[in-house]
């Protein structure tokens, strides 16, 4: 038996790529999304004017590369100048990708299943790069990190069965098992971490307080006393019965 905080598997902040004002905006807190669903749009019309600046310098410059590397090959011109033609060429291939790359930042996208746990921006907001946008995370199943003494490891394996109890339902169990056991002890307290899956029922919410019941051993047909009927001392154990 120990203690723990429930913990989600993934969770990160989704941050904005590129400025703009936000000109669209299609999820709240407690929205539950699917990989690559629209959260958010910025505000795209000058990259979007830039992209089209892109493919126009890209034709033309292409048009100038062909017409080069006919004469090159009529050896009408030097290697010099064929090679400059399609380093243009190159330069602007690279210049679309980027403009490209930039519109499709303008698309707040989610990076996979979840649900939005905060929203830091509200509508029309203009946004600048690295700027928190939302905060989105996996709710099932949830981890719960514990730390063992060390000489519990033989009692260890990964998908053992236990269970959590917390204080929101403190008669219900919430089935867990090991989903991992760290490879190392920690030196300094002489403990290993180990993170149980933790079914939420739909109740269960990051950040709990857990207690943690691990089943490390099975005695079947055991006799089972209660505790208050030990008598520990110097001179002898004794059990009352009544």
């Amino acid at each position: 038996e120990t203690n723990g905080i429930l913990e989600a598997e993934n969770e990160v902040e989704i941050v904005a790529r590129t400025a703009g004002p936000i000109v669209a905006l299609n999820v709240e807190e407690g929205t539950y999304v699917r990989e690559g669903e629209l959260l958010a749009q910025l505000d795209g019309r000058e990259l979007l004017a830039d992209l089209e600046i892109s493919k126009v310098a890209l034709l033309e410059v292409e048009r100038a590369y062909a017409r080069a590397r006919v004469s090159r090959e009529a050896d009408l011109i030097s290697e010099e100048v064929y090679d400059q033609a399609l380093a243009r060429f190159e330069s602007a291939q690279a210049q679309l990708a980027r403009s490209k790359v930039l519109l499709a930042y303008t698309k707040i996208e989610a990076p996979f299943n979840g649900v939005i746990v905060e929203r830091h921006v509200k509508h029309a907001e203009s946004v600048s790069p690295n700027q928190q946008l939302f905060r989105i995370s996996t709710l099932d199943p949830l981890l719960c990190p514990i730390q063992v003494p060390e000489k519990e490891l033989p009692y260890l394996s990964v998908r053992q069965p236990g269970y959590v109890t917390v204080e929101a339902w403190p008669e219900e169990r919430f089935d867990a098992e090991v989903l991992r056991v760290s490879p190392v002890v920690d030196a300094t307290n002489g403990t290993v971490k180990v993170t149980l899956k933790v079914s939420i029922k739909g109740r269960l919410r990051p950040g709990m307080f857990a207690s943690v019941f691990l089943r490390t051993d099975t005695h079947v047909d055991a006799l089972v006393i209660p505790r208050v009927a030990l008598a520990l001392d110097s001179l002898g154990d004794s059990v009352f019965v009544v």
